[in-house]
């Protein structure tokens, strides 16, 4: 314990801080930098309410047509990566699309109608 006792006195003496004037209070206001050109989100395609219920809807479609009557909700994940929504709203238009009559639930399974 000693010894790093004496190492940190060692090296807190070596530092000079004659030219830091930076001082700063809790209750100072943080200055704010703006840099625009060196940080920016990706661009994000907005998908309209009705091009993502379309989008799933021709997902339904393009399984039907490959001779595919049932699927469960992970299988539509590529739906939700493209359009994107959450789980939550896909199960939310496959339960509508049930009331609909479009499709009949059956355990965790969707049946196509």
């Amino acid at each position: 314990m000693l010894r790093s006792v004496y190492i940190y006195a060692e090296f807190n003496s070596k530092i000079d801080d004659s030219e830091n004037e930076f001082e700063a209070s809790i209750d100072d206001e943080p200055e704010v930098i703006a840099d625009e050109d060196n940080f920016h989100f990706a661009p994000q395609n907005e998908v309209t309410p009705e091009e993502a219920k379309q989008i799933l809807m021709d997902k339904i479609e393009e399984l039907k047509s490959k001779g595919i009557r049932s699927f469960s909700a992970p299988d539509l994940k590529d739906v939700v990566i493209k359009i994107p929504r959450s789980r939550a709203w896909l199960h939310r238009q496959l339960g509508r699309m049930v009331e609909e009559g479009k499709l009949a639930e059956e355990d965790s399974l969707f049946l196509i109608i």
